[in-house]
């Protein structure tokens, strides 16, 4: 697995305590999965049914000048990797 570096997201609370959900769009395209509670940092309370700013950790496997191919720590709704452009990182 590559480098690993956070990108910025909305957080949610999952069904279990153990879960969130991390959503982002970018490129026209949402991208939504759940993860470990782990895979993702934010301040705050999570209330049911609302999303916080936070940032979900995702693996570099390609850099290009402007944007980073990531791999999500789980499948999403649109595929496990996805061209980011580089604003939203969290370095």
């Amino acid at each position: 697995m590559g480098l690993e570096i956070y990108l910025r997201c909305l957080v949610s609370q999952g069904v279990f305590e153990s879960e969130r959900i991390f959503t982002l769009e970018t490129s026209g395209k949402v991208y939504s999965a759940i993860v470990d509670k782990s895979d993702v940092v934010y301040k705050g309370e999570l209330k049911s049914g609302q999303g916080i700013e936070g940032k979900v950790r995702v693996y570099v496997v390609k850099e290009e000048k402007d944007k980073i191919l990531v791999q999500f720590p789980r499948d999403t709704i649109n595929g496990w990797r996805a061209w980011i452009p580089k604003e939203l990182f969290v370095y």
